[in-house]
């Protein structure tokens, strides 16, 4: 008997956002400058780290040419993952629907321009494993946003500042 297996657009998403999660949790690269903060995890609960990451990645959307507010969607859900000191950073996918690939060199440019004040972020301009360019935007606090075209949208992955999850404020793990 023969099993046919048909990939969605879904389903391509869910295995990459497994794949992201196992190789960053693995330690197998270093896609996400992160620069932890010397005094360990923060005092955030996880509301504020998710509501900190979507106003940043909304900041970082209003800036790529093209951006209107109704072509900004996040992920229906986030997830945690383990950073230093037994703490967690929350991690969510933004998504802006553009008619084609904005230009990442004009991006990049435009996004260094808007944080050139804030001296604590780093723009970092890098590759895919697939060769496409790719932004990563650092924080002071160690949170990273990693910026790339995927299937016909422009993706923000926001990993935010790690903090504490206390599962009587947080919630539990299994609830995200």
């Amino acid at each position: 008997m023969t099993s046919v297996c048909k990939w969605t657009p879904r389903a391509h998403v869910v295995l990459l956002i497994l794949v992201v999660t196992l190789t960053i949790g693995l330690g197998g690269c270093t896609t996400m400058k992160s620069e932890p903060a010397s005094e360990g995890p923060s005092s955030l609960s996880r509301e504020e780290a998710a509501a900190e990451s979507r106003q940043f990645s909304e900041r970082i959307a209003r800036l790529v040419p093209g951006y209107e507010d109704d072509l900004f969607t996040e992920n229906e859900r986030g997830s945690t993952l383990g950073c230093q000191l037994g703490g967690v950073t929350w991690t969510r996918g933004f998504h802006v629907r553009l008619q084609g690939p904005p230009d990442m060199e004009v991006l990049s440019r435009i996004l260094r321009d808007d944080l050139r004040e804030e001296t604590d972020f780093t723009v970092e301009d890098t590759q895919a494993s697939t060769g496409d360019p790719r932004i990563i935007v650092t924080g002071p606090g160690g949170q990273s946003y990693m910026i790339e075209w995927f299937m016909g949208e422009l993706d923000i992955d926001s990993f935010s500042r790690c903090f504490v999850l206390v599962p009587e404020r947080d919630g539990y793990q299994w609830e995200f």
